[in-house]
C-alpha cells in the first residue's frame, strides 16, 4: 500500500486529529516545493490559506461526517512563494476502538492546468460559434444581394430607362459587388470558402 501511494500521480497527505502532517507521498512535495521533511510537522494552515471551510466541515458534526469526504477548492502555500489552486478530498479515519476520528487523509492534484484547458475550450468554442454566425449571414446577405443586383440589370435592360437612370444601376451593382467581397470575407472567416454571386 505504501508503495503504491508513494507512485501516485495525485499528492497524499495524512494529517493526525489535530491537523499536523504526518505524511506526505512524493507527489505531495512536487506540488508544494517543500522537501518531505519541511513538510512533515506542518500544520494544516501553513500548508493551506484557506482551510477554515474544510476544517468548518469537520467540525460541524463528526457522528454525521464518518464516511462523508469534504472535497473542494484550496489554494496550497508553495516554497517559492505564491500559492497553487489544488481539487482536495478530506477523509476521515476512524479509530477502530473507539469510532473517533483519529487521522484525516487528504488527496489533491492540481487543477490550474485543467482550468487553463478548459478555459482555452471556451474560447475556442465561442469562436466557432463566431464563424457559424458570420456564414450565415454572410448567405442571407448574399441572397438579399442577388435580389438587389437582378432587380438593377432588370431597370437597366428596360427600353423605359434612361441614361442616368442606367448610370444609378450600374453604381447600385457596384456597391453590391463590393458588398459581396464582403460576404466572401467572412466566409473566410466562417471556413466555408468563397461564394461566387
Amino acid at each position: 500500500f505504501k508503495d503504491a501511494i508513494e507512485h501516485t500521480a495525485e499528492a497524499v497527505a495524512i494529517f493526525s486529529r489535530h491537523g499536523v502532517l504526518e505524511y506526505g507521498n512524493p507527489a505531495l512535495s512536487q506540488l508544494s516545493g517543500y522537501t518531505r521533511e519541511d513538510l512533515v510537522g506542518k500544520s494544516w494552515q501553513d500548508i493551506y490559506s484557506d482551510i477554515d471551510q474544510a476544517l468548518d466541515f469537520f467540525k460541524s458534526d463528526m457522528s454525521m461526517m464518518l464516511g462523508q469526504p469534504w472535497q473542494g477548492k484550496l489554494h496550497m502555500h508553495r516554497k517559492e512563494g505564491g500559492e497553487i489552486t489544488v481539487m482536495s478530498s478530506f477523509s476521515p479515519v476512524c479509530d477502530n476502538k473507539t469510532g473517533a476520528i483519529s487521522q484525516c487523509i487528504v488527496i489533491q492534484r492540481d487543477i490550474e492546468q485543467e482550468e487553463r484547458m478548459r478555459e482555452r475550450m471556451e474560447k475556442l468554442q465561442r469562436t466557432e460559434s463566431l464563424s457559424v454566425m458570420a456564414g450565415g449571414i454572410a448567405h442571407d446577405f448574399n441572397n438579399l444581394l442577388t435580389s438587389i443586383m437582378g432587380s438593377a440589370t432588370l431597370i437597366s435592360m428596360s427600353e423605359k430607362t434612361d441614361e442616368e437612370s442606367q448610370g444609378h444601376c450600374g453604381r447600385i451593382n457596384e456597391s453590391c459587388q463590393r458588398a459581396a467581397d464582403l460576404c466572401n470575407q467572412m466566409l473566410a472567416y466562417s471556413g466555408q470558402g468563397r461564394y461566387q454571386v
